[in-house]
């Protein structure tokens, strides 16, 4: 993607890419998705903290018309089971029974439509006993004062942070 004056999007103001930060941010304290910034030295001995990341990227939206569209994730790769969770199921489907499936619909006369689940598990409370916690991504703790100045957060030794996690991310 380019600008109208030939300039690469990803080298634009670093204010553009705060704001999609911060919009992220806000998205999820509005959805009550993670806690305060607890310092990781108060955490319980043997807490695993799971990598969280950003992942950026620039989305058009018309001509010369560009949201930075900024999503914090969890990395889970480093999950256990039994552990960290107790059954996982991805259900997918294959091209072939895909093709099957919209020649009987077809042939039938039959109506499909498409749901989309993507974030079917947001939005669901954790329980305390399954929260996890996760480090603290870029300007997650200055973003934090900025939004709740009357919410003290202890300040770290190390300089890091982790959340814990609420609802499903």
């Amino acid at each position: 993607i380019r600008h109208a004056d030939g300039s690469d999007p990803q080298s634009w103001l670093p204010e553009h890419w705060m704001n999609g930060l911060y919009h992220q941010y806000d998205k999820n304290a509005s959805n009550e998705l993670l806690s305060q910034p607890v310092p990781v030295e108060d955490l319980p001995e043997g807490t695993h903290v799971f990598p969280s990341t950003l992942a950026c990227r620039v989305k058009e939206k018309g001509k010369n018309l560009y949201k930075f569209d900024v999503r914090h994730c969890v990395n889970g790769s480093k999950q256990q089971q039994g552990r960290d969770f107790d059954f996982s199921y991805s259900p997918t489907i294959s091209y072939a029974i895909m093709r099957c499936l919209l020649a009987v619909a077809a042939a039938k006369r039959l109506r499909l439509s498409i749901c989309d689940v993507e974030n079917c598990f947001q939005n669901t409370i954790i329980e305390p006993s399954q929260r996890i916690f996760i480090t603290s991504p870029f300007r997650y703790v200055d973003w934090f004062k900025d939004r709740y100045p009357d919410t003290k957060v202890r300040e770290s030794k190390s300089g890091k942070y982790a959340l814990q996690t609420i609802n499903g991310m």
